[in-house]
């Protein structure tokens, strides 16, 4: 397993993102997120349109300065859309993990 990490970043603009995106992480692996800015965040399912999914994953959000807990990718190869829970109307906050 690689556990790919997604950093969570502010950029030049002040918006907020999730750096990379896409992620590339294999089948049935873990991913974490570490927050590298000075809010909370939390990485949330969403489907290809980013509306969030009703259930989410298992991790909280992400307060500044930590990482999440991990996020067990699929068992087969897809593309996985997630935006932040917190601000999901913040297209800045959006991003994709490609599993396979």
């Amino acid at each position: 397993m690689s556990s790919p990490v997604i950093r969570i970043i502010l950029n030049p603009d002040k918006t907020t993102s999730f750096s990379p995106s896409p992620q590339k992480a294999p089948v049935s692996d873990l991913v974490f997120w570490r927050n590298e800015t000075q809010e909370s965040h939390w990485p949330w399912p969403t489907d290809s349109n980013y509306n969030p999914d009703a259930t989410g994953w298992s991790i909280p959000a992400v307060p500044p300065s930590e990482t999440s807990g991990d996020f067990a990718t699929p068992t087969s190869a897809q593309t996985v859309y997630y935006c932040c829970k917190l601000h999901p109307h913040r297209t800045s906050e959006r991003g994709i993990i490609k599993v396979g």
